[in-house]
């Protein structure tokens, strides 16, 4: 309870310190009523130093290399959706990924890379085969996307499979 309450707090803080040079009444004002964390806070935000970067560490360059390779396969398997006109099919995706460290790191995203493609399934392989009638992109010398063509044959039950003629 204590952590979250100082992180609404610096939310707060840092959220007016940001807003005063444009709505300088209206920061003042809220700022006047949040608590002070010691006795020698200033009383106004008028005196408060603006924010720099270097206060929050809140970068995180793991964060966006992985956020940037995840964005390049969907990048990769957008455009191959769009080469196959399977812009109205939701068609699986098999990404073959040259080492087990990608393999996990792509498994980690695959939510988020099947909403981003609409796709149907993104599976994450390592040493399985593809499955046959895949249309192939490389992504990046870690990952290559598999993008499945092949249509599952219709059952005899379903509306759109061919009927014989009765005589």
């Amino acid at each position: 309870m204590a952590v979250s309450r100082e992180t609404l707090y610096t939310c707060l803080d840092v959220g007016l310190r940001l807003l005063s040079p444009i709505m300088p009444f209206v920061s003042e004002e809220l700022f006047q009523r949040l608590p002070r964390r010691s006795a020698q806070a200033p009383l106004s935000i008028c005196v408060t130093p603006y924010p720099e970067a270097t206060e929050f560490c809140w970068r995180s360059e793991e964060a966006d290399g992985q956020m940037e390779f995840v964005m390049t396969i969907v990048r990769t398997i957008r455009s191959l959706r769009a080469d196959y006109n399977l812009t109205k099919t939701k068609a699986d995706c098999y990404l073959q990924c040259l080492d087990q460290n990608t393999a996990t790191m792509v498994q980690l995203y695959c939510p988020q890379i099947q909403t981003l493609s609409s796709s149907g399934a993104v599976v994450a392989l390592t040493t399985q085969p593809v499955p046959e009638g895949c249309a192939v992109a490389i992504a990046s010398d870690k990952c290559t996307v598999n993008l499945v063509l092949k249509v599952p044959p219709a059952s005899p039950s379903s509306p759109r499979a061919y009927q014989t003629p009765e005589a």
